[in-house]
């Protein structure tokens, strides 16, 4: 794909553009296409180069298809959110590939049965198979629509902003058919706080049975042994508040 995104377009041109836009709409609907590449899959280098491989083929999609809707999974779609970063280069990259610019309409949501985006999803993999064969599937593990995010999504910025997929239990959408699985993903900060118990515990109960047997052997006074299991005891409260503090955040 072309390079220099960051030139002006069209040089030696100043035009006057106007356009609106609904910005609370557009965010939110935005924020939702983050909950579908907030998972690990989007981390990892394979993936993301074949992503790369099958935005290019839906390009050549859209080239041979001019009055299609196709429509991208969500591992092609984060491919074309970051060409389109590059307005210019993209620009000319549609026109060199496609002879038009592609437009990207995230308005169009409706799902249900017969609605445009389904009967587009439809007819792309239709098109897609034809073009590339049984063997290189439209659909993609890791790139299919996962379900809309739960509302612990929007409450909690901080934790839908960590990278890795979720934290708190939600259903996942299986990639060939869409419907929710069931399966439950652990909630990391309640599996965590036994174990960090448990670590806490055995920590000072070693360090606790070490002191006692430095006090036996005549290395440590009994002050000395008192002042040093205070100050273990302290040592291990405060982490264990800190650590527990941490995980609610």
């Amino acid at each position: 794909l072309g390079k220099g995104g960051n030139e002006q377009c069209g040089r030696g041109r100043r035009e006057r553009v106007s356009f609106t836009c609904d910005i609370p709409a557009t965010a939110e609907r935005q924020g939702g296409f983050l909950w579908q590449v907030r998972w690990l899959d989007y981390d990892d280098d394979e993936f993301l180069a074949d992503a790369l491989r099958r935005y290019l083929q839906l390009l050549r999609l859209w080239a041979m298809h001019r009055n299609a809707f196709l429509v991208p999974t969500y591992d092609q779609d984060l491919m074309w959110h970051a060409h389109m970063v590059h307005p210019c280069a993209y620009a000319r990259d549609c026109q060199t590939l496609c002879r038009r610019l592609i437009d990207h309409d995230d308005s169009v949501t409706d799902r249900s049965a017969g609605s445009r985006l389904s009967t587009g999803a439809e007819q792309t993999i239709s098109l897609w198979a034809a073009a590339y064969g049984p063997h290189d599937s439209w659909k993609q593990e890791g790139g299919m629509f996962r379900g809309h995010p739960p509302d612990w999504y929007w409450q909690y910025p901080a934790i839908a902003a960590a990278p890795g997929g979720p934290v708190p239990p939600v259903e996942i959408t299986h990639p060939d058919h869409g419907e929710a699985t069931g399966q439950n993903l652990e909630l990391n900060t309640r599996t965590s706080l036994p174990t960090l118990a448990t670590a806490l515990v055995v920590t000072g109960v070693l360090a606790l049975c070490l002191a006692l047997c430095l006090a036996l052997s005549g290395r440590l006074s009994f002050f000395e042994l008192l002042c040093l299991t205070g100050a273990l005891a302290a040592g291990v409260l405060a982490l264990g508040l800190d650590a527990i503090g941490g995980c609610l955040e």
